[in-house]
């Protein structure tokens, strides 16, 4: 029933949105739409500050994710930063830039929510900031979409003229996107490699894979399952030609290298001295 609310409520909000903005230009509806931009990013930094992620996975704010190496938290905090600071300019080409880079944006938040909370979970008021901040972007995009066209409609002769500095702009950002992702890829595969090797050094895991070797019907493997927010969960395991036997589940805390083992008894993780 809340979500029938919701989309009815959505679906009057966006028609009265487009029906007010969409058909006729003013530099007053502009200056409206960038006012309401910034204020939906304002309010999403502020959302970086709370809990997003519940006690019993660590508790953190989005502001501590960014900071203890995840890097979608990171680049979520530096698009997030940079668009608001956009958004402050009257500058027509920059309103533009802010608009692509908060849509780019949405994509990367729900990326970094999937990653933090891939299984379905329980809601709770603790932990419900990244909600929140997912909602208000949805919003932001009608916002900045509505933004762009009533910039499109402003008079064409400004279009036309040259821009070398819009062009060096753009060629810069393009630039720092493909370095922050290429740093991304990079960090993530370092840290998936600390994080295995840290399971693999465990004399019970070694135990495990010489007897596997020794018998040699199967193959040793390990791998990295998911993520739990600061947590990742890596799976040991011996592989059949028709199927596979877990040996142990582990997670590991990325920032401190702690090792946990799961007890599938009482389903619960105690950490590996």
């Amino acid at each position: 029933m809340e979500t029938v609310f919701f989309w009815i409520a959505w679906g009057i909000i966006s028609f009265w949105a487009l029906k007010t903005f969409y058909f006729s230009f003013s530099k007053e509806k502009i200056e409206r739409l960038r006012k309401a931009a910034l204020g939906f990013h304002l309010a999403i930094f502020v959302l970086i500050f709370l809990p997003w992620l519940p006690p019993a996975l660590g508790g953190v704010s989005g502001l501590t994710l960014a900071f203890t190496g995840n890097m979608l938290a990171t680049l979520f905090l530096v698009l997030i930063i940079l668009s608001t600071i956009l958004f402050f300019t009257k500058e027509a080409f920059f309103m533009k830039v802010a608009a692509g880079v908060t849509i780019v944006n949405t994509f990367v938040l729900f990326i970094l929510m999937y990653s933090l909370r891939s299984t379905t979970f329980t809601l709770t008021p603790y932990d419900i900031a990244p909600i929140i901040a997912v909602l208000l972007l949805l919003v932001c995009d009608v916002v900045v979409l509505l933004l762009w066209q009533q910039l499109q409609l402003q008079d064409k002769s400004l279009r036309n003229k040259p821009h070398k500095l819009h062009r060096v702009v753009i060629f810069t950002l393009i630039a720092i996107f493909i370095v922050l992702g290429f740093l991304i890829f990079r960090s993530q595969e370092r840290n998936e490699e600390r994080e295995i090797n840290a399971v693999l050094q465990l004399s019970e895991v070694q135990d495990f894979k010489k007897a596997v070797e020794e018998n040699g019907k199967s193959k040793f493997a390990v791998t990295t399952d998911r993520q739990e927010g600061p947590y990742s969960i890596i799976k040991v395991f011996e592989s059949f030609p028709d199927h596979i036997t877990t040996f142990n589940w582990y997670k590991v805390k990325g920032k401190t290298g702690k090792v946990f083992r799961q007890d599938i008894a009482t389903d619960t993780w105690e950490e590996v001295k």
